[in-house]
């Protein structure tokens, strides 16, 4: 059964060299996708590529529908994955951090068919408010699942998302507008579940602030000094200054690093 990393990024190729530095520690990584959204300047990205992830496939994208936030980025490159022919699609964003037993563990989920997706770690206030149907951040999504999706990808939804859903599904959108607002409400639609590790098997680094203000700006000087630069940061930053306070610190603790 063959399966597929895909990489959907933006504006931040310095997160992107630290996402693709962790999967390159990953026992037995699937082939690597990536998928920069919108003009960007290529060389910086070819760059990180090359140096941190040679063999990856780097995929521009200059024209698409217009949406809110990574939407289309995202639901593209996890159609991607599924026109690649893989039967595992496994989502890595550009600002997640994987662990090496990460693939390891999604296969054994999505293996025994009893899960339709599996996530990287449990968010409790998020599993809370959807139920097991949330799928990121270092997500497995089973091709079974995608096939269900794909048709949903259309310029019709990227139109209206909520509109769209609420005329398809016939239920209100769950946070249809981020980009895994599509991916929920198939599964809710399906009666599918997502699997969760008992510990976090990735950790997601993007934070509110970043780019932002003045103590977290980092889009100057060669994408060697941001990479440096970045490196520092995430390992000092706040928590309260994160999307959420119980994200991981950017080094993991030994006992996660194990197999």
């Amino acid at each position: 059964m063959n399966s597929i990393v895909v990489m959907p990024t933006y504006e931040r190729p310095e997160m992107l060299a630290l996402s693709l530095e962790r999967l390159s520690q990953v026992r037995e990584c699937p082939p690597i996708h990536i998928y920069v959204d919108r003009r960007v300047d290529k060389s910086i990205f070819q760059f990180v590529r090359d140096t941190y992830s040679p063999a990856a496939e780097l995929h521009f994208t200059e024209d698409r529908p217009e949406c809110t936030s990574g939407t289309w980025n995202i639901l593209h490159a996890i159609q991607e994955g599924y026109n690649l022919g893989a039967n595992f699609i496994f989502l890595v964003e550009e600002d997640v951090m994987v662990y090496p037993q990460w693939h390891f563990h999604h296969l054994a989920k999505l293996w025994t068919g009893e899960y339709k997706a599996s996530c990287g770690r449990r968010l409790p206030a998020f599993n809370k408010k959807y139920g097991d149907i949330y799928t990121n951040p270092g997500s497995c999504l089973s091709r079974e699942l995608v096939e269900a999706i794909v048709p949903h990808i259309n310029e019709n939804y990227f139109r209206n998302t909520g509109g769209y859903i609420r005329e398809t599904f016939k239920r209100e959108p769950l946070n249809s507008s981020l980009d895994d607002g599509l991916v929920r409400v198939v599964m809710a639609d399906k009666g599918w579940r997502c699997a969760y590790p008992a510990a976090p098997l990735c950790a997601h680094q993007g934070f509110e602030f970043y780019n932002n203000i003045d103590i977290y700006m980092n889009n100057e000087g060669t994408i060697q000094n941001r990479i440096a630069k970045l490196r520092t940061m995430l390992a000092k930053i706040s928590p309260k200054d994160r999307y959420a306070p119980d994200f991981e610190p950017f080094a993991p603790s030994p006992l996660l690093l194990q197999a």
